[in-house]
């Protein structure tokens, strides 16, 4: 129905895509928009424009290629901009495609988009300056990405931040003191409790990031040092393991 506040539009074609954008034609809102596994061209940045406004709008597994994003409306009529899955880029190729750098400069050119989500990719860390630079977002949730210390820093210290939100990826204890020693620091931070369940506990050499030394409970002594810092403070249990590459895997009972 015309205005479905929680209808959520997945479009994984360009033939549904031009269908969509003239069935929705006139519409006033919808829920979520999900553009899926595109290899994206200029013409699909055009089309959308001709979406309805959405508080969600997600690239899931695109490729964002060399286009440009510059003229592109469609964050003035969206809230939230989520990023979920990026393909790998070869080896020799650049840090990240210049596409996603575009889609990211001009989504943050609009006071409408307030967050920015990242799920379930390997982050081309040259990005987190970037959108750390955007005014706008003032909440950035992230969730199942291999993180360095120094993104955690960037992300931390960024200018507006409400609500920083990392989870599936835990962080040394050292790591997090010295993110949240600059200022300003978030409102609202919540972190991966690096505990791992008790059946993966014979896994821990096989974990990268337990490697770099994560591998044990914060203290209370420690939890108490991080929220005189940051008073809104949360941990969130561990969920997935890392398999290297931005790969992830849920913890599976009895493995």
């Amino acid at each position: 129905k015309p205005d479905s506040v929680n209808l959520e539009i997945q479009i994984s074609s360009r033939e549904r895509f031009g269908q969509f954008c003239k069935f929705a034609k006139g519409w006033h809102t919808v829920g979520a928009i999900r553009i899926c596994n595109f290899d994206l061209e200029q013409s699909d940045v055009r089309l959308l424009d001709q979406l309805p406004p959405t508080k969600f709008l997600t690239f899931t597994g695109c490729r964002f290629n060399n286009v440009d994003f510059s003229a592109c409306k469609v964050f003035a009529r969206a809230q939230v901009l989520k990023i979920d899955g990026l393909p790998k880029l070869p080896d020799d190729g650049p840090a990240y495609p210049n596409g996603l750098q575009s889609c990211i400069v001009t989504a943050g050119k609009f006071p409408t988009i307030k967050q920015m989500d990242i799920y379930c990719c390997k982050w081309p860390s040259a990005l987190t300056p970037l959108i750390c630079k955007q005014r706008y977002i003032t909440t950035i949730h992230i969730e199942r990405v291999p993180l360095t210390a120094h993104d955690l820093q960037l992300l931390c210290n960024k200018t507006g931040l409400k609500e920083l939100s990392i989870v599936d990826w835990p962080f040394a204890f050292g790591d997090v003191i010295l993110a949240l020693k600059q200022k300003p620091v978030p409102e609202r931070l919540i972190l991966t409790d690096p505990t791992l369940p008790d059946h993966w506990q014979k896994h821990v050499a096989e974990i990268p990031r337990i490697k770099l030394g994560v591998n044990g409970a914060y203290s209370y002594a420690q939890v108490a040092s991080i929220k005189k810092m940051v008073s809104n403070f949360k941990l969130m249990p561990l969920k997935h393991y890392y398999l290297g590459d931005g790969q992830f895997t849920d913890f599976a009972p009895g493995d």
